[in-house]
């Protein structure tokens, strides 16, 4: 008895440690492409632009960097899922870190035991915002009535804030935009993300390679566990043995979480290793946005 005790406490002191590592892993790369690549989303979305623009006009589409970015994240997030989303994208970051000052705010000051959420009904409805938007885009960018909305749009307000660019005068719209923004990601975990994001929007009908998808013993699940569909920020249900939801951003909380380390990507089985993988797939991403200009320091 002792024994079996010994073992399990052993057990639960490794996830722990495990949870801790990913934890202050994924803090670092977070705040390390928040410092160096702010601005990696814009160019994506410009990208996309960009083709529709050309299409507008009736011109053949030039391949130039913001071009060259899209197709990078295309191709990255078809062979390895919304990585991008989940570790890289510092919009992302800052969702997280106000949703995480909020529930401070929230426990310490107002007293309540349960954060303020969007109900999961009401989730699921606004999670299909993000496509209207993606197409609102894609439709003013075709009929060249783009240029109208210049100074309207959070994410443009946040690529100067980040630039050290504070001249923001004719960003009326954007600035409201964006403390609106802010206000969603306070009370709703990944909210942007989850419900405006158009770059989001576009990686979510990209098919993902079977690589890219995590997968899930669930004949070796504990009976009633759920701990993967609490610690998902973007409250996918893990019902099958893949996810191969668009929504999933691949942060790997699930992963990392799991006390029995059913969920994994087809890579952990050869290097028998979850950290591993993850810091190959940083370096690769880190060294292509840098070679493709998006770093400060390069």
């Amino acid at each position: 008895m002792e024994r079996k005790k010994e073992k399990v406490l052993t057990k639960a002191q490794t996830m722990a440690k495990q949870k801790k590592l990913h934890f202050m892993l994924r803090t670092a790369i977070r705040t390390l492409f928040f410092l160096l690549m702010p601005g990696a989303f814009a160019a994506c979305l410009n990208g996309i632009k960009q083709i529709f623009r050309s299409i507008a006009a009736g011109a053949v589409i030039q391949p130039d960097g913001f071009i060259a970015v899209l197709l990078f994240f295309t191709v990255f997030t078809m062979v390895f899922g919304r990585l991008f989303c989940g570790y890289f994208c510092a919009f992302g970051s800052l969702g997280d870190f106000v949703y995480w000052l909020s529930g401070i705010v929230q426990k310490r000051v107002f007293k309540r035991k349960k954060q303020l959420t969007i109900s999961d009904r009401y989730a699921v409805l606004l999670s299909k915002l993000k496509l209207l938007n993606l197409a609102f885009i894609i439709i003013a960018c075709a009929f060249s009535f783009d240029s109208a909305l210049t100074g309207t749009s959070p994410l443009d307000v946040f690529s100067m804030i980040t630039s050290f660019n504070f001249k923001l005068g004719g960003y009326t719209a954007g600035i409201i935009a964006f403390v609106t923004v802010l206000l969603l990601m306070a009370f709703c975990e990944r909210g942007f993300c989850r419900f405006l994001c158009p770059i989001g929007a576009f990686f979510t009908l990209l098919p993902v390679f079977p690589f890219g998808i995590l997968k899930r013993d669930s004949a070796n699940c504990i009976k009633g566990c759920d701990i993967c569909k609490r610690n998902c920020p973007v409250n996918i249900k893990l019902e099958n043995d893949s996810v191969m939801n668009g929504e999933c951003i691949c942060c790997e909380r699930c992963m990392f979480g799991c006390p029995k380390s059913n969920i994994c990507h087809c890579e952990k089985r050869l290097l028998d290793s979850k950290i591993i993988p993850l810091l190959l797939k940083t370096a690769v991403f880190f060294i292509a946005a840098a070679l493709l200009g998006l770093c400060r320091l390069f």
